[in-house]
Parts: C-alpha cells; structure tokens; sequence
C-alpha cells in the first residue's frame, strides 16, 4: 500500500485514502498540519423510542458481538482488550462500496445504563458517541449525543449518515 508522508512521520495517510478525500471534499494537496490546526466541533443529539426491554438493548450496545449482528454497516469487530477494538465498516457512496477499520473504546454503566463510545477514523475525525437509556411505560428511550471533531468538513455527511445508521440500528434491535 502506497502512503503519503505529509509534513511529519506521525500523519501517514494511505494515498488511496488522501486522494479518496481530496475528490471527495474537492481540495487538493491534502494539508493535514493546517486542517489540524483548523478543527471543527460538532454536536448532535438523537434521540429513539423501541418496544424493547432495556436491559435487552443495553446489552446489544455494549456487547460487541451482538452490536455487529444488528449494525448496518459494521461487518466484524475485533476484541483487543481492556474494552477496546478494532471495527470493520463499509460505508457506500453511490454505488461504490468503501471499506475501512477503526480502533474503538467502550466504557459502560450497568447502573446507570449508558454507555460512552470513543474513536478516531483515519486519524482525522474524533468521534464520541453516549448512550443514555431510560424506561418509559413499555418502551425503551435511548437519549444518544455524538459530538466529532475534524479536520475536514465533514458536518453535514456525517449527520446524515450518523442519523441513518443510528435509525436502521435500532429498528434492527426492534425486531430481534
């Protein structure tokens, strides 16, 4: 695999990966040092109603396993310990399918129900996603904020993909 050294060793980018971005984003010469220094914050609250015992749902967010056997676009996750792993997505733009891993910490509150999921794809974007479940009459709540951060502008596609998922996971929770 071919990579693109871009000011310092510590920001390698695979070449497919710059190139991916810049026609995604239409830009040229990808500047990771100046897009670090320009990092956009974002936050979005979701928020989604399921006739599903919680302790049912709690479990399908925090255990991996069954995480993967409901997510629509997550294919397999790697445990690499100490509640930390290695996810395989593919995410499709138009008709062409694009595949990537990313490492992710899980930390989690039986008590209290939530459930705080942190990481970094392609070494640009931060992601933070916390789930909080509540119980209302024979339904579950999931109270959901997933803040990123980036150095692409990439608000408005990750919102919209975020919101898509996140529907499709929960109605695919809904119905085991």
């Amino acid at each position: 695999m071919a990579l693109c050294l871009i000011d310092k060793p510590k920001y390698l980018i695979p070449t497919k990966t710059r190139v991916f971005f810049e026609k995604l984003f239409a830009v040229e010469n990808l500047d990771i040092q100046e897009s670090i220094k320009n990092l956009t914050a974002t936050t979005m609250k979701l928020s989604f109603r399921i006739h599903k015992n919680i302790d049912l749902v709690f479990g399908y967010l925090t255990d991996m396993q069954k995480f993967v056997s409901v997510h629509p676009v997550i294919s397999q996750i790697d445990n690499i310990g100490n509640m930390s792993y290695l996810v395989h997505e593919t995410l499709k733009f138009g008709f062409i399918p694009f595949s990537f891993t990313y490492p992710v910490s899980i930390e989690k509150c039986e008590t209290n129900k939530t459930a705080i999921f942190q990481a970094t794809v392609f070494k640009l974007t931060k992601i933070t996603m916390s789930f909080s479940l509540k119980v209302v009459n024979d339904y579950t709540i999931i109270d959901e904020e997933i803040h990123f951060k980036s150095s692409m502008p990439v608000k408005f596609i990750m919102e919209s993909i975020f919101k898509k998922q996140h529907e499709q996971l929960f109605k695919n929770i809904e119905m085991k």
